[in-house]
């Protein structure tokens, strides 16, 4: 098959790409920069969709976001256009030409139930303009019979100097000996990259549609995740607890954002899908092997 990857430069959209290479399929990319269409979003969409219809390609994912709430807040217009129009549109287009469009949504929709988990039908709150845009895009997106949304909290390393990934601004603090006030009490089930792209691989040959949470099997702290990176590092001591609420926050922002995997577990089986600790063991492993020092900055 043929996979059309928007947002290829991004921290998914990289390994999307390097997995389904290794798969032996054929890839083409949409970024801003070092991709075969080098387009800016906001500016020039009629050049994506002159491009999808040069390509044709059996799959288009959709990786890209404004995900930074505060921007989202300020710049509301953006966000729409990025996580709400965007989806319509390709959703649109790919169901005119019968493509499979994946649009990779998120799970800041829960507040208020610390470690429960959610399963896709479970009732959400829109609390900031990120959260809304989002859920838009969903929404848009699911008027379309042949459409896959997944509900998802990915971890893992971009390598964009100024900007690091959740990931890299743990390992480069315990790097530089600083202390991380780590949450007890911001729940959520993140998965790393890797296994979420092998993951989404089989529910595209699987063809599946409707929307999907992709995450580990279990739910812990934010504070429980980063100390267990820690202490595989001998840097358990830098990690202090801290709470959510003790956070002066600008944008109101959803804590319980555990996801219930079960249908994810009935399409692909259970022992596909990653614990907690097997997360951070793959964080640590690549990590380990030199990540943070051979990404492209």
């Amino acid at each position: 098959m043929k996979y059309l990857i928007i947002g290829s430069n991004g921290m998914l959209g990289k390994m999307l790409v390097q997995v389904l290479n290794k798969k032996n399929q054929k890839v083409v990319t949409a970024a801003r920069a070092k991709a075969d269409l080098q387009v800016d979003l906001l500016e020039d969409l009629e050049r994506l969709t002159t491009f999808i219809l040069k390509e044709q390609p059996d799959v288009v994912i959709n990786t890209t976001a404004i995900i930074n709430l505060l921007e989202c807040e300020n710049n509301p217009e953006q966000a729409y256009l990025i996580n709400s129009r965007l989806p319509a549109i390709l959703a649109a287009m790919c169901d005119k030409l019968n493509l499979y469009y994946i649009q990779i949504s998120t799970d800041h929709y829960y507040l208020g139930d610390n470690n429960n988990v959610h399963n896709e039908d479970d009732s959400i709150q829109l609390l900031n303009e990120y959260a809304r845009t989002k859920y838009i895009g969903e929404v848009l997106t699911n008027l379309y019979e042949k459409t896959l949304i997944v509900r998802t909290n990915i971890v893992g390393f971009k390598g964009q100097e100024g900007k690091p990934t959740f990931i890299e601004w743990i390992l480069n603090s315990l790097e530089e000996n600083k202390k991380i006030h780590a949450f007890t009490d911001f729940y959520t089930s993140s998965i790393d990259v890797e296994r979420f792209s092998e993951i989404l691989y089989e529910l595209i040959l699987k063809q599946v549609t409707g929307v999907v949470n992709i995450g580990a099997s279990d739910v812990v702290s934010k504070y429980e995740f980063i100390t267990e990176i820690a202490e595989k590092l001998g840097k358990k001591h830098l990690v202090y607890e801290d709470t959510l609420q003790n956070l002066r926050q600008e944008v109101k922002r959803a804590d319980s954002l555990g996801l219930d995997i079960q249908k994810l577990a009935n399409l692909i089986g259970k022992d596909k899908i990653p614990t907690s600790k097997e997360v951070v063991d793959w964080v640590v492993k690549r990590y380990k092997e030199g990540v943070l020092y051979e990404l492209p900055k």
